[in-house]
């Protein structure tokens, strides 16, 4: 099991709750990255994993999907990212829709998921004409350190205890010797207030409402992590002007989860 295969695993049993099954083999060549049971709706999910984090490979495209092009060495890596191998060789194939009746999992009624790096329009089409979900690893990795951060709890998985750990050693860094730290500005004794704006972003497909500082690196001023992306999965709203309004605003969506951003944290 591949560690972004780990990582996804212990987001969806230690943030979501559910519980999991990975790496399933399938008759020939084929598995299953990850079957996943949220015990308390009874709802399925059938996620695929595929992270890269070479500039030229990173996103998921929409480019199609070339069964010959692909058994070729210098296209694999390339039409391994595309929305159509998935479709073709993870979701679609029929070893693996024969496994996941073995498993209760009959077509149409489960959620299919490919967890990536970014994606982009082309790609975002066709996964919503295909009825798959996408998640973005980074925003994963985000909602199990706001999940992690300030917590004391020893995990017996050894993934979650390693970003446990990196998480708790970010936050206590220290400024090397002789490095002078210059002072954050403070909005206390009459002194004007920096401009920022705030935003919420909506995901529907996690129930999930966050507000963000504009100027978070997962907000970018509502345009989020990566530009060009629609609104299969969220939205974002605002800008608002101080928290108090973001906060009623992210309220109102009436999602499950409704919270602040533990990069930013946004505070009056």
């Amino acid at each position: 099991m591949e560690t972004t295969e780990r990582i996804v695993e212990a987001y969806v049993r230690y943030v979501k709750g559910w519980a999991t099954i990975p790496n399933v083999r399938c008759d020939g060549q084929n598995e299953i990255d990850l079957l996943a049971i949220d015990p308390v709706s009874n709802a399925r999910h059938h996620i695929e994993v595929s992270i890269s984090i070479s500039q030229s490979f990173r996103k998921l495209t929409g480019k199609p999907y070339d069964r010959e092009a692909a058994k070729q060495r210098v296209d694999k890596a390339k039409q391994r990212r595309t929305v159509g191998f998935f479709v073709e060789q993870k979701f679609e194939a029929p070893t693996v829709v024969a496994k996941l009746r073995e498993f209760g999992f009959e077509p149409g009624a489960y959620n299919k998921v490919i967890v990536t790096w970014g994606w982009d329009a082309d790609a975002e089409e066709q996964a919503q004409a295909a009825g798959i979900l996408l998640w973005d690893f980074r925003e994963l990795i985000s909602e199990i350190g706001d999940a992690i951060r300030g917590q004391r709890t020893y995990f017996a998985d050894d993934t979650l205890r390693t970003l446990n750990l990196f998480i708790h050693a970010g936050g206590d860094q220290r400024p090397p010797v002789g490095t002078e730290v210059e002072p954050k500005p403070s909005n206390t004794c009459g002194s004007a207030p920096s401009e920022r704006t705030l935003w919420v972003y909506q995901n529907w497909t996690r129930d999930k409402a966050v507000v963000h500082v504009g100027s978070c690196p997962y907000c970018n001023e509502g345009r989020g992590m990566h530009a060009g992306a629609g609104d299969q999965n969220g939205e974002w709203l605002g800008p608002y002007q101080d928290v108090a309004a973001a906060w009623v605003a992210a309220e109102n969506t009436k999602r499950r989860d409704v919270r602040r951003c533990g990069h930013c944290s946004p505070t009056d």
